[in-house]
């Protein structure tokens, strides 16, 4: 069985590796040189016909991994408790809102600003879940149509609060001021990489 389920994840990234090579080659006049960049790109750097691995790249490529990762796992954990449940989109958002807002405005001086941001996150999504495993358990109404609406709001929530409270109007960008160097998430990697605890 469980060779099965590893051979079957096998043949699911082979079937997309496949699947996206067809399009590179239909759409794209260097095929074999968008492959190679997709393919070995986040290891090596090609400069002046040499071949050089870049940490950097990869670093770049797990920071952006990890986010979805984990949703994933939460979505796993919930599956596995035969739960259905589709605010994981809602919840991300929401919980990156008030991490960052508790990342401007929280006043704590120590290295633990910015796990307490993260556990307040975490905490805020937790409440969010809830919401449409209470409407399911007291009115029956459907865990899909609830959930999936539930992200609408949240969506509108966050952008009304961003745009008319917390934006920073000096920035030309919708964005809260700069967090507090307490806040900052310690960096697994010196120098410029986003890949951080």
């Amino acid at each position: 069985m469980r060779l099965f389920n590893v051979a079957r994840g096998a043949a699911a990234i082979a079937i997309a590796l496949l699947v996206a090579m067809i399009f590179i080659f239909l759409s794209s006049k260097t095929p074999f040189t968008a492959l190679r960049y997709l393919l070995i790109g986040p290891l090596l750097s090609f400069h002046d016909g040499a071949v050089i691995f870049n940490a950097q790249y990869l670093y770049q490529v797990l920071a952006a991994m990890i986010p979805i990762i984990f949703t994933g796992l939460a979505v796993t954990v919930m599956f596995s408790s035969n739960q259905f449940n589709l605010a994981g989109e809602g919840c991300v958002l929401v919980g990156g809102f008030v991490g960052g807002i508790l990342g401007v405005y929280l006043n704590i001086n120590s290295g633990w600003h910015w796990v307490v941001s993260i556990l307040a996150a975490t905490a805020v999504c937790g409440l969010i879940m809830l919401i449409p495993a209470l409407l399911k358990v007291w009115l029956g109404d459907s865990e899909m149509v609830t959930s999936l609406m539930l992200n609408f709001i949240l969506l509108y929530l966050v952008l009304h609060y961003l745009n008319f409270h917390f934006a920073d109007r000096t920035k030309g960008a919708t964005m809260t001021k700069e967090f507090k160097p307490s806040a900052i998430i310690p960096s697994l990697v010196p120098g410029n990489s986003k890949l951080t605890v």
